[in-house]
């Protein structure tokens, strides 16, 4: 082994073995002991607790969807079904209380989570097979949201463009004057191309583009205590205005039983539904056959249940919950759940009920008067099937009600489209 170079000043043997001798056993080691790289580090911050609500200001939220189709399905139920609506509308009420609540109750149990049936039938059913169900609901579920946002929307643009007072429909038509002077002043090729583009329906849209907008960039920040607040007022406004209008039209048929029966005899006799097979009297077997296939067509509301379980992680539980089954989320979710569809069962068979029997047919069919706003026609005070006006239901209703009653009523489209 060849000797160290003295010399040079250098060792063979590394620095640590020029280091003082090691301690014996039993004697503390020379200097602080070591640290750990991160020892100067900041303590980890915990993340924050996700927002969670009580479950009844939840509904208010589930409420801007479900709950929305109030705005026109009575008017849908009528085209669809004619004088046969309200029995229709009973078989809705059915299947919703006795088949798609179950369903949905015993999902929330079993996908707490926010992942809805979707998560569930990914575990439950596996391979292809499973992933084609889940392709084709996922597909059922695209379809309803563009229908149903579409045509939200759309019936939020019909509730305005014909809202009948004076000073909104005077401002309509000076907005689409100066909509027409200002094509005057384009070139000819730009106004050939405009043609027949700005009309009142054109200021409406842009209407409801700058409204629905605004309520996007609530959505967008996400489900605050604020945004709830905002989604309970609307829900709670809109329910009692049209409270107001239905129990008016209630207790006026309880005061005409006549027009009620007016009603049945027309279902009996086979006048229910135009053009459709009449059935004999007394037929209640021709009668179902006559509404059941038009449940299919009527079931808009349904696709409430699956946002509120996609809405499960808002749904405040008890402290004690299991992270991976939440027992107080899953209760609190089947108790919203549970009245959200006895709400919306009573309000749908009763609006059905007064808005066909109270309103004339031919009403229902014109642009303008109660077609796709039926109760917003009641609102305002409109001519009922008995040749009186609505303010005999109630003298609240008119103008001045039927204006207030508009805004609530087109938000909640809006908030669905």
């Amino acid at each position: 082994m060849p000797a160290p170079d003295v010399l040079s000043g250098e060792s063979a043997d590394p620095p640590s073995s020029r280091s003082e001798p090691p301690s014996r056993p039993g004697e503390p080691p020379d200097g602080p002991p070591p640290q750990p790289a991160n020892a100067n580090a900041d303590p980890p911050v915990p993340a924050p607790a996700p927002f969670r609500a009580a479950w009844p200001w939840v509904l208010c939220v589930i409420g801007l969807d479900y709950l929305s189709t109030l705005a026109y399905q009575p008017s849908i139920a009528f085209g669809a079904a004619g004088r046969l609506a309200p029995l229709v509308t009973v078989l809705i009420a059915l299947v919703t209380l006795g088949f798609a609540l179950p369903v949905y109750c015993y999902i929330a149990g079993r996908s707490p989570h926010g992942g809805g049936s979707t998560a569930l039938l990914e575990r439950v059913v596996p391979g292809w097979f499973g992933k084609l169900l889940l392709l084709v609901l996922l597909a059922f579920g695209a379809v309803d949201l563009v229908f149903t946002r579409t045509f939200s929307t759309a019936t939020a643009a019909e509730h305005l463009t014909f809202n009948p007072h004076p000073q909104w429909q005077q401002a309509l038509d000076d907005a689409t004057r100066w909509g027409d002077g200002a094509r005057a002043g384009l070139p000819d090729w730009a106004k050939q191309r405009s043609d027949g583009l700005w009309h009142r329906q054109t200021v409406v849209s842009l209407v409801i583009l700058v409204l629905s907008t605004a309520t996007g960039l609530l959505f967008f920040r996400g489900y605050t205590r604020n945004f709830i607040r905002l989604a309970a007022l609307t829900v709670l406004v809109y329910l009692a205005m049209t409270l107001v209008v239905i129990g008016s039209g209630v207790a006026y048929l309880v005061d005409h039983p006549k027009l009620i029966a007016s009603w049945w005899a027309d279902v009996w006799s086979g006048n229910g539904r135009p053009g459709a097979e009449a059935p004999s009297p007394g037929g209640w077997g021709a009668l179902l056959g006559a509404c059941i296939p038009l449940v299919p067509a009527l079931c808009l509301g349904l696709s409430g249940f699956e946002l509120t379980l996609m809405a499960m992680p808002l749904v405040r539980g008890r402290k004690d919950d299991d992270p991976q089954k939440p027992r107080g989320v899953i209760r609190n979710t089947r108790l919203l759940l549970t009245l959200a569809a006895i709400t919306m069962s009573a309000y749908l068979l009763t609006s059905t009920l007064v808005t066909t029997v109270l309103i004339p047919p031919g009403a229902q069919e014109v642009n303008g008067q109660a077609k796709y706003r039926s109760l917003a026609y009641l609102a305002h005070g409109g001519a009922l099937s008995d040749g009186q006006p609505a303010t005999e239901m109630n003298p609240a209703l008119g103008l001045a009600f039927g204006t207030a009653y508009e805004p609530p009523r087109s938000r909640f489209s809006r908030s669905r489209g």
